[in-house]
């Protein structure tokens, strides 16, 4: 449960406060939160501080379990955006009419994948370069390619000497 402290400043938090605190329980940096709201580090850490404050939390992961606890215990997402009006029903509306079914883009005819649909962002590099042992293959692949330049100047160098001395 939370405290009295805790409940009071959650109601107290401004709007900006309240999407710094809704990034950090999502794992984000101050970096990726500032990138996401479009606001410098400085702006989110001056906003995490006064969160803190108003929490009475000492550190960022206190501050992310409040939040948490507050969203199980039923509390509201926190951006206090304005409910929107349900729709008025048709007359004609039922369980097997046009106005229940859903429209997905490929109904609309558009033969494309929805952005929410694709898989991830592409890889540039091989399928081997991604995984579970992804950072023994890179580090093989380095020390082959140093090796490799590392015998390409000794046979460079022995070449000079060659062309030197003979």
């Amino acid at each position: 449960m939370l405290s009295a402290q805790a409940r009071d400043g959650l109601a107290r938090l401004s709007d900006k406060q309240r999407e710094v605190l809704d990034h950090l329980i999502l794992f984000k940096s101050d970096k990726e939160i500032a990138r996401d709201l479009g606001v410098s580090i400085k702006t989110v850490e001056q906003r995490m501080s006064a969160v803190r404050h108003k929490l009475g939390t000492g550190d960022r992961n206190e501050t992310a379990r409040i939040h948490a606890a507050l969203l199980q215990d039923g509390g509201s997402p926190l951006y206090r955006k304005p409910p929107l009006a349900a729709p008025l029903p048709f007359a004609d509306e039922g369980p097997g009419s046009a106005a229940a079914a859903t429209l997905t883009l490929h109904d609309a005819g558009f033969g494309i994948a929805a952005p929410w649909d694709t898989v991830g962002p592409p890889q540039v590099l091989p399928e081997v370069f991604h995984g579970r042992s992804a950072t023994a293959v890179r580090l093989t692949a380095i020390a082959a390619c140093a090796l490799a330049l590392l015998m390409m100047v000794l046979l460079a160098i022995g070449e000079g000497l060659t062309d030197l001395l003979g």
